[in-house]
């Protein structure tokens, strides 16, 4: 294999660890640039993200880093969540419609900030208050980037979190010209 040429994908597998990590950070970085947010705030966001789920999602055999893996996320999910995904991270789809059915108020099809919050308050495990903060952030931020102008958060950008679609949408939202570059 000597002489092989490495991929795209493997190149930054191959570089020394400090540089790796700095391109998976310019990467998050500019993930949330895309998306809508402001440099600074994307800069703090990809370092906690890193910071936070590195460690927790690195594998047992290995020492823990800032390197988010994949295949290990469910290892960093938090407490006080929506119960729409399971202990290993799979989607449950009566618990995403409970979401809904319970919080909707004005519409059937849509969540306000107020019934966001009301939801994050009924779903806090009382018992983990450290877990209160991130729902509170991640959910305040999809609310920011993907509600209308009228102030809904829409059934299918709920459902986008955790297909991952919102964030292809809110990409197109917000670069549309960057968007056809695939």
């Amino acid at each position: 294999m000597a002489g092989r040429r490495r991929s795209s994908i493997e190149a930054p597998l191959q570089l020394p660890p400090v540089a790796a990590l700095l391109l998976l950070w310019i990467f998050s970085w500019n993930c949330f640039v895309a998306i809508g947010c402001e440099p600074a705030f994307s800069s703090a966001a990809a370092t906690t993200i890193h910071g936070v789920l590195g460690p927790k999602t690195s594998p047992a055999d290995a020492l823990p880093g800032l390197e988010i893996h994949v295949e290990n996320i469910h290892k960093a999910m938090h407490g006080s969540g929506t119960g729409a995904l399971d202990a290993k991270g799979r989607f449950v789809p009566q618990k995403f419609e409970e979401i809904f059915t319970s919080f909707a108020k004005i519409r059937q099809d849509a969540l306000t900030f107020p019934e966001i919050q009301a939801m994050l308050v009924a779903h806090r495990d009382i018992l983990d208050p450290a877990s209160w903060a991130p729902p509170q952030a991640e959910w305040g931020l999809i609310y920011t980037l993907a509600s209308d102008w009228l102030g809904f958060l829409h059934k299918d950008s709920v459902r986008g979190i955790y297909d991952g679609s919102v964030f292809t949408k809110l990409e197109e939202k917000w670069n549309p010209s960057q968007s056809d570059m695939r």
